[in-house]
């Protein structure tokens, strides 16, 4: 409970500040339900827009290789069946074959070789092999492809300090179709990744490429110390997937060939069996999703600021009455009926102002009308409060006139008393009887006292008692006490509350107790002082 007067002032957060927080947090909530959808929908429609890439990427790489491929294979068809290589002689043969280099500046070498594997002429872009360098070279894979009637084949890959080249094996034929040797041309791998892959397609700015055989080992990538190196690249997801043979597609998230997260997919190149692995950075596949988070993170924390000023400066406005309303309702608590609420806003605020106001009045006029009343019964109160004290004071008066004529003590004969009982008798009245006739006793010098029952209509025990204590206070005086009128009921009453009444004398009536009171104060009973102790009888009866 407080002081009246005082208020107790709990701390928490006004209405302006929740109303601010409350629009901000709405705010910041929209924004992150579109910004999240929004992200979202372009973290997975960007993903899905590198795996597209990636595969037209991928196809145009194999097909730029098969391409390539087909192309040397039907020049050098063209080539071997436009003349009979093994008649000619070894200069015109050279000749040729250094005019079949310079159209491919992809193909850095070219060889005849006759059936037996060994080599007739030899050539590169940039010299002739004299006749002591010349090798043989045996049957080799493709060798014995060409040899065995494929149109063509193609050598596994070697790595050289030049890079890795490819050997692609043509047969030549006589007029006959007969075989009479083989044309090889070395095709230089790196040179086709770097100048029909690299710099047309743009691979490397941003993603990646790279090709490998079907051992898992890198042919060609733009980083040439791993193809130096022939790096085993077999462990990656995708180059596994290549050599177990299953369908091109996307291998989804993983750590690359250069050790950062990536998004990859594989391809094969159908001509020569080689796998291709495009690959893209994640940090640069999303960079601009990245930069959409970052925008909209500062937008969040534009729009959280923007929305609390505003919140804050429409709950003000919207706060300002309320507090205006809230001062009056405590002035009114404190009982300044009259204060005066000033708002106007034009709105449903105003109108509560007005009932406030109009509260305030009708609760003023009705304290006004209850003070008056309250005045009235003030004066109403206190005279009531007279009329009961003195009706009170006359009440106790009475009262105590009953309870003395209720016990009187009558004096009958020098020394003699009677004190006629009439009704109940409680514990009150026993003590106010006893104090009586001590008191009686002792202002009339009795010797006898005479206890007369006759009008008490039944006795209980507190009664019983009474009488015997009063016997036993009387004879402390002097007096003898006799108990008469005893009624048969209450005769009944006594004898079954086993009250001991030996002690005290008892006569029928009060003329019987009368004539004994006489003979115990030594006095002769004639007629005619019988005939005044009826009359005396008489007396005493009538003022019961």
């Amino acid at each position: 409970m407080t002081p009246r007067g005082k208020t107790r002032r709990i701390r928490r957060r006004s209405l302006a500040t929740r109303l601010a927080w409350l629009f901000g947090t709405m705010m910041v909530v929209i924004l992150l339900l579109v910004g999240g959808t929004n992200l979202v929908t372009g973290y997975r429609g960007r993903q899905q827009e590198i795996i597209r890439g990636q595969q037209a990427q991928a196809a145009q790489v194999a097909t730029i290789i098969d391409l390539e491929v087909e192309r040397v294979v039907e020049e050098m068809r063209i080539f071997v069946h436009s003349q009979d290589l093994m008649a000619m002689s070894v200069a015109d043969t050279i000749l040729n074959l250094q005019r079949f280099l310079k159209n491919f500046a992809l193909c850095d070498e070219a060889a005849l070789l006759d059936t037996n594997g060994r080599e007739r002429a030899r050539v590169t872009q940039q010299r002739i092999y004299s006749p002591d360098e010349l090798i043989i070279r045996g049957y080799p894979d493709y060798m014995q492809a060409v040899l065995g009637g494929a149109p063509y084949a193609i050598s596994g890959v070697r790595w050289s300090e030049g890079g890795t080249k490819v050997l692609i094996a043509v047969p030549t034929r006589t007029l006959a179709k007969d075989i009479t040797g083989v044309l090889v041309v070395q095709l230089d791998i790196g040179r086709l990744w770097d100048e029909r892959i690299i710099s047309r397609l743009g691979i490397g700015r941003g993603g990646y490429a790279y090709l490998v055989n079907p051992n898992g080992a890198i042919i060609a990538c733009d980083d040439r110390a791993l193809t130096a190196t022939r790096t085993d690249v077999s462990t990656l997801p995708p180059v596994t997937a290549f050599r177990r043979g299953q369908a091109e597609g996307a291998v989804g998230r993983y750590v690359g060939l250069k050790g950062v997260p990536v998004i990859g997919i594989q391809t094969t190149v159908p001509s020569t069996g080689w796998g291709i692995v495009v690959e893209t950075p994640v940090a640069l596949a999303f960079a601009d999703i990245r930069r959409m988070t970052a925008w909209l993170v500062t937008l969040l924390g534009v729009a959280l600021l923007v929305s609390i000023a505003l919140g804050t400066l429409f709950s003000r406005r919207l706060v300002r009455p309320l507090q205006e309303l809230r001062r009056a309702a405590m002035e009114i608590g404190e009982g300044r009926l009259d204060y005066a609420i000033e708002i106007r806003t034009g709105d449903e605020v105003e109108d509560l102002a007005e009932a406030f106001t109009q509260m305030a009045r009708r609760l003023k006029e009705s304290y006004d009308e209850i003070e008056g009343w309250g005045r009235e019964l003030e004066v109403k109160v206190a005279e009531r409060t007279q009329e009961l004290a003195t009706a009170v004071e006359t009440q106790a008066r009475l009262l105590e006139t009953i309870r003395r004529m209720s016990t009187p003590v009558v004096p009958v004969y020098e020394g003699i008393v009677v004190m006629p009982l009439v009704g109940l008798i409680d514990a009150k009245r026993a003590q106010t009887m006893t104090h009586s006739l001590l008191a009686g006793i002792e202002r009339h010098r009795t010797r006898v006292a005479l206890l007369d029952v006759t009008g008490v209509p039944t006795l209980d025990e507190t009664a019983a008692r009474c009488f015997v204590h009063m016997t036993r206070a009387a004879r402390l005086l002097g007096t003898e006490v006799v108990l008469v009128g005893i009624t048969p009921q209450v005769a009944r009453t006594l004898e079954a509350l086993g009250i001991d009444l030996a002690t005290l004398m008892t006569r029928t009536n009060l003329q019987s107790g009368i004539e004994y009171a006489l003979r115990r104060m030594g006095r002769r009973v004639t007629v005619e002082s019988q005939k005044r102790e009826r009359h005396r009888v008489g007396k005493i009866a009538a003022k019961r």
